[in-house]
């Protein structure tokens, strides 16, 4: 008895317990084992190179074979992530990317490809020639590194790419993938028939056995060549510092030179003296990119205090559009005294006397239904007080 309970514990042990497992593999210091050593090395068909990546370093592929330990086939029989990042180079045709498949077309597999094209990539999943799922999503235009992921929950699949939602299916069937094959990088046997060898740098494996939801696939995005100051308002006669982001070595051009400081460095500071929008361009060995800020300059002698401006409805769904209700011209508030949201019977909803906070449909932990409700304002402006009151629609 004591043997077969010690024996249980062994295998149980052994086994990965499903629904609750993430294996990443970030390749920094050219490594190509799992970060917490959950599960085993990738294989290489070659010695690994590397070169800069989204964050440290990035595998270069150049044609070689990357497999992965094949005790990961068991996070397939069900729910499933799956993330990796690319910096493609010079692709042409039909790249082959990732596959999970013991020959070409075969009746259960799993492949991902990218079209040079129409720059789509394209996901393929099967168990049986009537249990297919087919998602395709276009490419990111405004950053070089693409960060793709796919999900299944169930039968539902989606397609991401740098942490936006693409394509989604839904079919009636489990469509389970794990069948003895190892998941392979530029291995698919559909290869040179059909598909081009995988070639440029990988970065950011990352394995689930369970699907990540759309606000934890944002949180593993992450961006790369990128401008990360937003959209700002100055005074007149005011300076602030330019911030952008890049992990690569390479050039970097701010245009125009307009009230800059120098224009080829990554943070210059800037005192323009209208309103503007600033280009930074990045010239780096296998992409340019560019990517843009809008500063609006304000001259505060010209400000219309009695124009307080807010919009007539706002829509609080968590999409990231019009999720709060706000000033939408507050500079022009030396001091609020109160900005208060009421119900039809008077009722205080919400309150503040920080013009740059608004109001998010919710009161008192509770998001609010549809409807019109109403709001008062006092302020103060260039010394003198101001008061306006009206009425607002929240929509789903």
């Amino acid at each position: 008895m004591k043997k077969l309970i010690i024996g249980f514990l062994l295998f149980y042990i052994g086994e990965i317990v499903l629904g609750q497992n993430i294996v990443r593999y970030n390749f920094n210091n050219c490594n190509l084992s799992e970060n917490n050593n959950a599960a085993g090395p990738l294989k290489n068909s070659v010695s690994a190179v590397c070169d800069c990546g989204i964050e440290g370093d990035a595998l270069n592929i150049s044609g070689q074979d990357i497999e992965f330990p094949i005790e990961l086939d068991s996070f397939f029989k069900n729910d499933f992530t799956m993330c990796i990042s690319l910096l493609l180079d010079n692709p042409t045709g039909e790249m082959d990317i990732i596959s999970k498949t013991f020959k070409c077309n075969a009746d259960t597999t799993l492949s991902i490809s990218y079209r040079a094209t129409d720059s789509f990539y394209l996901f393929s999943l099967r168990e049986g020639f009537n249990e297919t799922v087919f998602l395709a999503a276009k490419a990111d235009p405004n950053s070089c590194w693409q960060t793709i992921c796919l999900t299944k929950q169930s039968g539902d699949f989606r397609a991401f790419v740098n942490g936006v939602e693409k394509d989604r299916k839904v079919i009636n069937e489990l469509l389970r993938l794990n069948h003895g094959e190892p998941l392979r990088i530029n291995n698919s046997p559909c290869q040179p028939n059909l598909l081009n060898g995988l070639r440029g740098r990988i970065d950011q494996c990352i394995l689930a056995d369970f699907a990540f939801d759309g606000s934890k696939i944002k949180q593993e995005y992450v961006p790369q060549q990128k401008i990360i100051t937003q959209d700002t308002l100055i005074f007149l006669g005011d300076q602030f510092q330019l911030r952008a982001a890049s992990n690569c070595p390479g050039s970097f051009q701010w245009s125009p030179n307009t009230g800059l400081s120098t224009t080829t460095s990554l943070n210059p500071i800037a005192n323009p003296t209208q309103d503007i929008r600033y280009s930074l361009s990045f010239q780096l060995p296998l992409c340019r990119i560019t990517d843009t800020v809008f500063v609006r300059v304000i001259d505060k002698d010209k400000v219309q205090c009695e124009e307080l401006r807010l919009p007539s409805a706002f829509t609080p769904n968590g999409d990231g559009l019009n999720d709060t209700y706000h000033i939408s011209n507050n500079y022009l508030v030396d001091q609020l005294e109160y900005f208060d949201i009421l119900d039809r019977n008077g009722g205080l909803l919400f309150s503040t006397n920080d013009p740059t906070i608004g109001w998010d449909g919710y009161s008192k932990g509770k998001a609010l239904v549809p409807g019109t409700y109403y709001y008062r304002i006092a302020y103060q402006c260039k010394g003198n007080q101001f008061k306006t009151k009206g009425s607002l629609f929240l929509m789903k």
